[in-house]
């Protein structure tokens, strides 16, 4: 009545016990010259129920978003981060606050790399799911493999991308361990079919030589026999040899 503007929403009961959610704007104004006042009041009952739904939506998401174990990470469209779970941020040695104020990718100081990371992230947005893995570098220098998945999603309303980024860096060193066994073994492998082969040639070769050296010590015994001497020296040489 004193001239002010006022508004509030308020809980209501409808004549059938109903209760409603309303929005009431009261407004003061003359009619025939004396003060009155106008009340406008909204059934906002269905608004807030959506707004309730799409709270708790939020809040189950954002328990997910904090609670996963891969590092997770939200852009706007203009490349902005605009949420980073605890995996994240343990992951990459950065704090939420120094990633919130970071135009760039923190753990990636190739240029080249940052202009990628940018072109990818507009692939995403027009709907396109990315998947690939480089190296980072994390806050204190040491040096990750990392597998990263982005997928488009709409937050609030707007276009935005979801980054899922794994350490892959144990898997890539098991998997080299890997590659160097098999080589390790392959070489094993060639090295006893040599010995194999290189055994069984040796086998051949000295049963000729028995057969040499026996013919060579009858030679020699009947050379002796005949006591020619010359014979006997030039044999025992070629028994020696």
């Amino acid at each position: 009545m004193a001239g002010e503007v006022c508004s509030a929403e308020l809980e209501g009961v409808h004549k059938n016990g109903q209760r409603i959610q309303i929005e009431v704007h009261v407004i003061p104004f003359l009619q025939r010259g004396e003060r009155h006042v106008l009340a406008i009041s909204r059934n906002i009952t269905e608004r807030k129920r959506a707004e309730d739904a799409l709270r708790d939506s939020e809040a189950q998401y954002r328990a997910i978003f904090n609670a996963s174990a891969d590092a997770l990470l939200l852009r706007d469209a203009e490349f902005r981060i605009v949420e980073v779970n605890p995996a994240y941020t343990t992951l990459s040695g950065y704090s939420r606050d120094e990633l919130l104020a970071s135009p760039r990718v923190m753990w990636q100081e190739d240029e080249r790399m940052q202009q990628l990371h940018r072109a990818d992230h507009d692939r995403v947005l027009a709907g396109e799911v990315l998947r690939l893995e480089h190296t980072a570098r994390r806050k204190d220098g040491r040096t990750l493999q990392i597998e990263v998945r982005g997928t488009p999603v709409s937050y609030r309303g707007r276009p935005h991308v979801l980054y899922a980024v794994r350490d892959m860096t144990e898997r890539h060193a098991a998997e080299q361990r890997r590659v160097e066994l098999e080589r390790q073994l392959r070489q094993a492998q060639k090295m006893e079919a040599i010995g194999q082969l290189t055994g069984g040639i040796a086998h051949d070769f000295n049963n000729i030589l028995a057969s040499v050296i026996g013919y060579l010590v009858l030679a020699q015994e009947r050379a002796e026999a005949m006591a020619d001497a010359t014979l006997v020296r030039q044999l025992g040489q070629a028994h020696l040899a």
